[in-house]
């Protein structure tokens, strides 16, 4: 087994990239002065910690950090750099293939060199841009130092109810 970088369909045919990342929260609420999301930037939003693997880490041990932590993705670094991301749908795609998710390591079967955004980007930009992309997180970057990593549910967040405490995953 490779590396497969190759898009797979949804439950609903679509298909989308394999570029995923972590989730951030707890993260700072957004301004009421922001309301429905207009204006605020993904700085607001990335504050908190991503969850990381290395590459040589095991699908199982990814595996059981995302439960440990209540996420559908880690970030992959080696050194202080973001390699890629391996998420649960990758996690799916080996074991669908029949992978000894015991031995494989996340190098294998991450995304790597994810798309990248600047923590400058405006929530409701990004949020378009992960609908246009396929992308379902997104890690924010500057200077090359990764900020923390966005999700779809975050952005949501912060559009649809950015008054409220942020939701928990389960």
């Amino acid at each position: 087994m490779g590396v497969n970088h190759s898009p797979a369909p949804d439950a609903f045919g679509v298909v989308l990239p394999q570029y995923v990342v972590c989730r951030l929260f707890p993260a700072p609420v957004p301004s009421m002065d922001h309301a429905m999301g207009a204006g605020v930037r993904l700085s607001s939003l990335v504050g908190g910690r991503a969850e990381l693997c290395g590459s040589e880490a095991t699908l199982s041990e990814a595996a059981q950090a995302m439960v440990n932590a209540s996420t559908g993705s880690l970030g992959v670094i080696q050194g202080r750099d973001l390699v890629g991301l391996i998420t649960e749908r990758d996690l799916l795609r080996a074991v669908a293939e029949g992978t000894d998710v015991s031995t494989a390591s996340v190098g294998q079967w991450m995304s790597s060199e994810p798309d990248t955004v600047s923590p400058d980007v405006e929530v409701e930009e990004a949020a378009r841009w992960l609908l246009e992309a396929g992308y379902r997180h997104l890690p924010v970057m500057e200077d090359g130092q990764l900020l923390g990593i966005v999700s779809i549910r975050d952005l949501l967040w912060a559009i649809l109810a950015p008054e409220t405490e942020p939701p928990e995953i389960h």
